[in-house]
């Protein structure tokens, strides 16, 4: 099974699924050339075509995770600095529009330190059943995607860039696997969908796609990314102690392009690296507040969904003790919950934390005494506040819809639903079974397949029609259901649990709160929220 791509000729693989369904699969393919030596750290480059025919039967290497999270998979072909590849899923027969298939192009997460495009972490068989082709791909991660000198030498934001040659990779070459160029619908879930939030405010990405979902993640969400050229300098300095502050940045960058990989992450695990604002260059992926982009309809305007689970900081807690030492540490010194945000001089970060402490367990109440206001507020805190914020400032220019998950199955139940009163018992990146086949992650119960049919019903129908509930949606999984979108005065959401089923806004005085905080406290430009 053999494609002729623009690079040269794919030999490709047929799959059968446990219930005798036949899917097509091009895996490995690269779609850069690799990321070592002096092209360490910089911008990717188109790879150079091959002669023969390349085999595309199996998993290219993961690239270099800074750590693993429990319960992932193992990459099944390793981990490696050559990493920048491209699968590709596809249904058995063509399509029969002559446009070719719709495209879904998959970001993972893993906070842009973990995470891969591969099979056995995301399987993306329940989507092809629905007539679409599914896209996945590796990029750069922690130091190798994400270091910067914050210069012209090294703006930063490899990994994202990465990101974007797999995209136009997929716009140039899709046809070739039976997709639609001009139908692409760019999708992730946690850094993968603060990554789609960055291409939705990156000017590079313009035309490349006419949909985007972003689960758990987007572009206001906050990530640290340290003090880069900080960062950078020390790293240096510490295998090279001629490198100070005033050394040039291409003297940085030799130092640490010369050190052994493995060597090279180990060493970096203390520091932080993530997506950050570059200087500007002709290369820079991103370079003004996407805050402001946002708000004044500067970016890609297609249609979104855009929406987080239950409680989403569930994940991050892994036993009770942790909650209640949280709670203890805030209830003390109320200043430490303040977010990333740019103060006013002046303001008294006490009596701002004061006013979120309150904001969360009233007047005279403690966070000790109400455990669930701890996961609440940090579930706002990761990821809750700023989709709010995300889908009332896009929905003054784009089509939104907004969705909350809140059905508990099998990927949930590893936490007790009656651990903490009050809490929701939906954490982070459990929605990713539902909509792909994880190794490690099997559903088990008829009510989690029925979830799974409806999310991917969803999400398929939202890339073929931009509505996820079209007027002639006959689906029996979703009869009966509206998904109405939007507006920046009534936000309204899916709630995807035991049924389906719109709900108005959980989040009203909240939002209303935090608008005025960081108005009153904080000055313009914003970059998160």
């Amino acid at each position: 099974m053999t494609v002729e791509i623009e690079d040269g000729a794919l030999l490709g693989i047929e799959y059968e699924t446990a219930t005798g369904a036949v899917f097509r699969s091009w895996r490995g393919i690269p779609y850069a050339k690799p990321p070592v030596g002096e092209l360490r750290f910089l911008p990717p480059q188109k790879p150079d075509p091959w002669d023969g025919v390349l085999n595309a039967t199996v998993n290219g290497p993961a690239c270099i995770f800074s750590y693993s999270y429990s319960g992932d998979p193992t990459p099944v072909s390793g981990n490696s600095e050559d990493c920048l590849t491209a699968n590709v899923y596809a249904p058995e027969l063509p399509s029969d529009d002559p446009s070719g298939y719709p495209v879904m192009f998959w970001i993972h997460g893993g906070g842009f330190a973990s995470g891969t495009g591969d099979f056995n972490f995301f399987d993306p068989t329940p989507f092809l059943v629905e007539d679409v082709i599914v896209v996945t791909c590796n990029y750069r991660l922690g130091i190798f995607g994400f270091l910067s000198t914050e210069d012209s030498v090294l703006p930063g934001n490899g990994g994202l860039k990465d990101q974007l040659l797999a995209l136009k990779w997929t716009k140039d070459n899709i046809a070739y696997f039976g997709g639609n160029p001009n139908s692409i619908t760019i999708f992730g879930e946690s850094a993968g969908a603060m990554s789609v939030g960055d291409h939705l405010v990156s000017p590079k990405t313009t035309g490349l796609y006419t949909a985007a979902i972003l689960q758990s993640g987007n572009a206001l969400t906050y990530i640290s990314s340290g003090t880069p050229r900080t960062n950078a300098y020390a790293l240096a300095h510490s295998y090279n102690p001629s490198i100070i502050s005033s050394s040039d940045s291409r003297e940085v960058i030799q130092v640490l392009q010369g050190i052994e990989a493995d060597t090279l992450r180990d060493a970096a695990l203390s520091y932080s690296f993530g997506p950050l604002l570059e200087v500007e260059t002709n290369e820079s992926f991103i370079t003004d507040p996407r805050y402001e982009l946002l708000a004044s309809g500067a970016y890609n305007q297609v249609p979104i969904i855009l929406g987080h689970n239950l409680e989403e900081s569930w994940t991050f807690f892994p036993t009770l003790a942790l909650v209640e030492q949280v709670a203890a540490s805030v209830d003390s010194d109320p200043s430490t919950m303040l977010p990333t945000m740019p103060l006013k001089d002046g303001v008294n970060k006490t009596e701002i934390g004061e006013k979120i402490h309150a904001a969360y367990v009233g007047e005279n109440g403690s966070f000790s005494d109400d455990l669930a206001a701890v996961l609440n507020w940090k579930s706002d805190t990761y990821f809750v506040r700023s989709c709010y914020k995300d889908v009332i400032l896009q929905s003054n220019f784009s089509t939104v819809y907004m969705y909350q998950l809140s059905f508990y199955g099998t990927s949930s139940q590893s936490r007790g639903r009656d651990l903490i009163s009050g809490a929701g018992d939906v954490g982070h990146a459990d929605d990713i079974p539902y909509l792909f086949n994880v190794s490690t992650l099997p559903l088990q119960t008829e009510a989690d397949f029925l979830t799974r049919r409806r999310m991917v019903k969803l999400w398929t129908n939202f890339a073929k029609y931009h509505n996820p509930i079209p007027d002639h949606e006959t689906s029996d999984v979703l009869s009966g259901v509206t998904w109405d979108p939007v507006s920046p005065d009534d936000v309204q959401f899916l709630d995807i649990g035991d049924e389906l089923q719109m709900k108005p806004s959980r989040k009203v005085e909240l939002t209303a709160f935090w608008d005025n905080l960081w108005e009153t406290y904080a000055d313009h430009p914003y970059d998160s929220f």
